[in-house]
């Protein structure tokens, strides 16, 4: 697999005889003498299952949060149910949506 150098994310297949595969609507090759846009191939994945670096001891001492810290961001106390909520969206990195979804919760609107 080659990267394409002037298609960020697009990559080549290149064959053990130099070959390059390409592909039409209908067939699939490995015959193509060079890269151009027929055997240029995206690869797209889903966030979760992107790799992600390893992260240093002083990024996940800074993942732990407490219960006090949590109710205090929040203005109120909160539930064991929302007290895991928030820490798993935290360590998994929408921290700050889940937060806001947690004091709109708790809000009281009698117009709502």
């Amino acid at each position: 697999m080659i990267a394409v150098a002037d298609n960020p994310g697009a990559f080549a297949i290149q064959t053990a005889g130099d070959k390059f595969m390409s592909a039409t609507q209908k067939d699939i090759r490995a015959d193509s003498e060079g890269i151009d846009f027929l055997s240029t191939l995206r690869i797209r994945m889903q966030a979760k299952f992107k790799p992600r670096l390893r992260a240093k001891k002083e990024d996940r001492a800074r993942e732990k949060i407490s219960r006090k810290e949590l109710e205090e961001k929040v203005g109120r106390r909160l539930e064991e149910a929302e007290v895991k909520m928030l820490k798993k969206a935290r360590r998994e990195g929408n921290f700050h949506e889940a937060l806001l979804d947690v004091k709109v919760k708790g809000k009281h609107d009698k117009f709502a």
